[in-house]
């Protein structure tokens, strides 16, 4: 959500009614997403489509992302240093706060029933 926000404020199209409209569909404050705004203008760390994508394919195992990206080394496909594991963790939080979805690619296993 706030990346599309992003696109409209670059465009120079963003308006309140934007904001309004995008603050009741993730059910917090106009002020919130501003301030998301103000945030994701500030530079902090975004996982873009590539790494989001492989993140779902991970089931959502961060660690994981970090560890390959880590090997990957200077043929990683991205801009920058590679962030902490910390720094990717909250980024995802972040994200899915924001209205992201991450959707799962496997079931989860050795679930236990808890009436065992």
């Amino acid at each position: 959500m706030v990346r599309r926000l992003l696109v409209l404020d670059e465009a120079g199209k963003l308006e309140t009614v934007h904001v309004r409209i995008a603050a009741g569909a993730a059910g917090v404050s106009v002020r919130t997403v501003w301030r998301w705004l103000a945030r994701a203008r500030e530079g902090h760390v975004a996982l873009d489509e590539v790494l989001w994508a492989r993140l779902e394919q991970l089931g959502g195992n961060v660690a994981e992302r970090h560890r390959e990206l880590e090997r990957a080394g200077d043929d990683a496909p991205r801009e920058g240093r590679l962030p902490s594991l910390a720094t990717m963790h909250r980024a995802v939080r972040e994200q899915l706060r924001e209205g992201r979805v991450l959707k799962a690619t496997s079931a989860r296993r050795g679930h236990v029933d808890p009436d065992r």
